[in-house]
C-alpha cells in the first residue's frame, strides 16, 4: 500500500503557476512527479468561485450548531 504525502508550498506555487500558464493536468502531474488525480483534488479544493486555483487552504467552517 502507497503512503500519502501532503504537496508542499513549493508544489503548490508550481501548480498555480503551471495552471495559470494553461498547461494541462497531465503536464502539471508530469512536471511535478505526481499522479494526475492528486493534482485534480487540489485544484479542485482551493478553486477560486470565479475559477482559477489559490494555494492557500480555505478555512474550515465554523460548527454553530454546538454554542
Amino acid at each position: 500500500m502507497r503512503s500519502y504525502s501532503h504537496l508542499s508550498e513549493d508544489e503548490r506555487d508550481q501548480i498555480g503557476v503551471l495552471r495559470a500558464a494553461g498547461r494541462s493536468m497531465g503536464a502539471i502531474a508530469r512536471a511535478l512527479g505526481r499522479a494526475k488525480s492528486h493534482h485534480l483534488r487540489e485544484l479542485q479544493r482551493n478553486a477560486l468561485p470565479l475559477g482559477g486555483y489559490s494555494r492557500f487552504t480555505p478555512p474550515e467552517p465554523i460548527n454553530c450548531a454546538g454554542a
